[in-house]
């Protein structure tokens, strides 16, 4: 099953494994996740990290809800973009 390890414990993907599925850097993701925290697709988990800070962690498969979330980004005029084929 995808997203388990052989035990069939869940795997959880880090920002930096999102950021590589979407194609940017951990750091352009986290600036969108603070810029854009409509609609980012909720955590599956939270990991402690060693200064106390919690992380979010996905399970993998989840790129229709990246993919939504980013569409709804606004563009550069600060208006939602244009679905593809969309006229002016």
């Amino acid at each position: 099953m995808p997203g388990t390890d052989p035990a069939g414990r869940p795997c959880y993907q880090g920002r930096p494994a999102v950021a590589r599925s979407r194609g940017i850097t951990p750091n352009l993701l986290a600036h969108r996740m603070r810029r854009h925290p409509a609609g980012l697709p909720e955590p599956d988990a939270w990991e402690i990290l060693g200064d106390g800070e919690l992380a979010p962690l996905w399970l993998p498969g989840r790129d229709a809800e990246w993919q939504a979330w980013e569409a709804a980004f606004p563009g550069r005029t600060g208006h939602p973009r244009k679905a593809p084929g969309e006229k002016p």
